[in-house]
């Protein structure tokens, strides 16, 4: 085993050159899925990018809710981005949709009498209500007090779920076993077949020592809940600064469907960044698709080729190379 190791590590420093490495997404999930979720995120200046739809940016929850008689709204000032699919919708209490409109810059909803009689407002989201991508940068929200002052809500709560993704955050763990899935580009599970013989190398690093234990979750084909089996791997103590974990043939014997951080008790961990690089024996790039519609690929020998072309192929723009199989 350990000349394995050894055998690997000299490969993968051989072709470390030509290696394609992509910057990775956190997704926060669900808690009541057993799923880790995003605390405590900065409100002013901030860059939303909706995946899909439905996906949810929560702004309040119970950890920071606020009472109708106190405050009679919320003002949000943005600038959404005019090549998204528009259908950013402002969501209090599940009582009222407001969407967003393009063309405006701020907007100011006054609470309605079905949130007036509610004790507490403890659900005030962003979401994504149109299939297909939206972006969103929130210049500012404020609360609206019942004189008409402003507070200006600085921070979320410690529930933002629902697929929104985050290349940096806190990452808040729902209990031992808890996952944080891991996307791409596209806000994709990021999926394994130990017969492409790739090798995968993640790479985690936290933004101050972890205070629990943690691992690279892999979890089996058509079973995408943390309670269903998973591989875990490259598992780090309270104390770590980086995780790294090397899927392949060798470390994976199974078909991964997704991929998690997984944490081993109750309490958070502060994410810097999240890096894939993928390494194909053969030394060539390999990325999981090929890319946009309007990307222009071509084989060796310099001829167009389609999306279901299969082999070596270039994108002939960037002049990347991958293997398409």
């Amino acid at each position: 085993m350990k000349k394995f190791f050894t055998l690997f590590a000299a490969a993968f420093m051989a072709v470390g050159a030509n290696a394609q490495t992509e910057e990775l997404y956190v997704s926060s999930g669900n808690p009541e899925w057993y799923q880790a979720t995003v605390k405590n995120v900065p409100l002013t200046d901030l860059h939303i990018d909706f995946r899909e739809k439905w996906t949810v940016y929560q702004l309040i929850d119970k950890t920071n809710a606020i009472t109708p008689t106190e405050y009679k709204g919320v003002k949000i000032q943005y600038e959404i981005d005019p090549t998204s699919t528009i259908a950013i919708n402002l969501n209090v209490n599940g009582k009222q949709y407001s969407g967003l409109d393009a063309s405006k810059t701020e907007y100011i909803i006054l609470f309605n009498d079905d949130v007036k009689a509610l004790k507490s407002i403890d659900d005030v989201c962003l979401q994504q209500a149109d299939e297909g991508k939206a972006s969103i940068d929130v210049k500012a929200i404020y609360l609206v007090k019942q004189d008409d002052t402003e507070i200006q809500l600085t921070n979320s709560g410690e529930n933002c779920y629902n697929n929104t993704v985050y290349k940096s955050c806190e990452l808040k763990f729902a209990g031992w076993g808890s996952q944080g899935p891991l996307r791409n580009e596209e806000g994709k599970d990021l999926a394994y077949d130990p017969a492409s013989n790739l090798a995968i190398t993640y790479t985690i690093e936290f933004s101050e020592p972890i205070s629990m234990g943690v691992a690279l979750a892999l979890s089996w084909k058509d079973k995408g809940d943390a309670k269903e089996p998973y591989t875990v791997l490259g598992a780090v103590e309270a104390g770590a600064t980086s995780l790294t974990a090397i899927v392949s043939p060798e470390t994976c014997d199974k078909i991964i469907a997704s991929t998690a951080i997984q944490g081993r008790g109750d309490q958070s961990v502060k994410i810097k960044s999240i890096k894939r690089t993928v390494v194909d024996p053969t030394g060539v790039e390999k990325v999981e698709v090929m890319a946009a519609d309007n990307a222009e690929f071509v084989n060796a020998a310099g001829q167009k080729v389609g999306k279901n072309y299969k082999g070596l192929v270039i994108n002939k723009a960037t002049g990347k190379k991958f293997i398409n199989r």
